[in-house]
């Protein structure tokens, strides 16, 4: 910790963190670079492949609360270690599963169990990047630490996605598992140990009243608005991207160009989100809702998607790491034990929701009608943080 009182960040035990992240979210997101090929095999529809996104983000929303309060009095790393170590497991399994509709069956069982171990990953790290570092570099560590979350979308998914299109899709799941395992493996000999979180959370005390726990809310609410229209049309970017006359063997492009930029709007973050949060935050959902808008009117042909995507993914690209940060920031100590399992689960519910809403809609007015839904939510985010944001930083601890 004496790092962090010169003002110096530990960057390698962050990036430590930001590889758990990015080993459970490319895992998280994989179906969505391989909806044509899955449906293929498992003799499903595209859509129904889609929903093992939905499946994996309501556990998620569902166990990360519960999980993280049952687990909190355990002791940090070989918490992390065991989760990362299971995790790998079920990718390894995913692998194994059978073609036709009982291969599907199985993989749906597979994803609630990684959902589980997903959530617990993030409840661990988020409270694990607060103990790291100064709560006045609050932004600047999650943004290490979340960028494990942008290498899901610019290395993660187009190598899962082209390693499946070239070989088969198990294969994907498979290399993930190893890597997962080497993480897991890294996690052991690199992350120092960090005490169990053994204060009362937040259903007990006087927690209850604590007003930090409203500005938190007010957190969760913005990330359940954004992350649902983003996800909407994100889950099915790949039929989308093919439909307005994409070549599916560039498709891999488009997500590498929404990687890359996503990945320097998390350089942004680190850049300006700390001195200026709320500019930093408005003004990025802004380019999420000019990006997706141009998408949906105007996206047709590889250049004008990929220009169109960039812009909307420079938005995206920082928010999850200032959703983090913003709760982590305003929660008092007692509510921090349970901030990254709250956002998790907003985050997580809004990833299933999107991706039930998207489907609802390619499967009921085809798959150009997504991406207005999705447009429409994220601007609706959009007058819900112009609205509460000042009364937010009113309700935020001072500690």
């Amino acid at each position: 910790m004496s790092d962090t009182a010169v003002g110096r960040l530990p960057f390698g035990r962050l990036l430590v963190l930001a590889g758990a992240v990015f080993s459970t979210m490319s895992t998280q997101f994989l179906p969505t670079g391989l909806l044509p090929d899955m449906a293929a095999d498992l003799d499903v529809s595209e859509p129904l492949v889609g929903q093992l996104l939905t499946i994996f983000a309501i556990t998620v929303a569902v166990t990360a609360w519960p999980l993280a309060l049952a687990t909190r009095r355990l002791p940090r790393k070989p918490l992390l270690v065991v989760v990362l170590a299971l995790f790998a497991v079920t990718n390894l399994l995913c692998a194994l599963v059978p073609e036709g509709e009982a291969g599907y069956a199985v993989l749906v069982g597979l994803r609630v169990i990684g959902g589980g171990l997903h959530g617990l990953t993030w409840g661990i790290a988020i409270p694990y990047t607060a103990a790291l570092v100064d709560r006045r570099q609050i932004a600047r560590g999650m943004t290490i630490t979340n960028s494990g979350a942008s290498l899901a979308f610019l290395v993660g998914m187009p190598i899962t996605a082209a390693v499946g299109h070239a070989f088969d899709w198990r294969v994907s799941f498979a290399a993930m598992g190893v890597v997962i395992l080497g993480l897991a493996l890294l996690t052991a000999l690199a992350l120092p140990a960090v005490a169990a979180h053994g204060a009362p959370g937040p259903v007990s005390g006087d927690a209850p009243r604590d007003r930090s726990l409203l500005a938190v809310g007010i957190v969760a609410v913005t990330v359940l608005f954004i992350a649902t229209g983003h996800n909407t049309f994100y889950a099915y970017i790949v039929p989308w991207t093919i439909q307005a006359g994409v070549d599916p063997a560039l498709v891999s492009l488009v997500l590498l160009g929404c990687g890359v930029a996503g990945f320097l709007g998390l350089v942004a973050t680190a850049l300006f989100a700390d001195r200026r949060p709320r500019t930093t935050f408005t003004l990025m959902v802004v380019l999420m809702v000019a990006g997706m808008l141009a998408l949906a009117g105007w996206g047709s042909g590889l250049l004008l998607v990929v220009v169109f995507a960039i812009v909307w993914s420079l938005g995206w690209g920082g928010l999850p790491a200032q959703f983090n940060a913003r709760a982590l920031h305003d929660a008092s100590p007692r509510v921090r034990i349970v901030t990254g399992a709250v956002i998790a689960s907003a985050f997580n519910l809004a990833i299933a929701i999107g991706g039930l809403l998207g489907g609802l809609v390619f499967t009921g007015s085809g798959v150009e009608a997504v991406p207005w839904w999705g447009t429409a939510i994220v601007a609706l985010g959009l007058v819900w943080v112009l609205a509460t944001d000042r009364r937010r930083a009113r309700l935020a601890s001072k500690a």
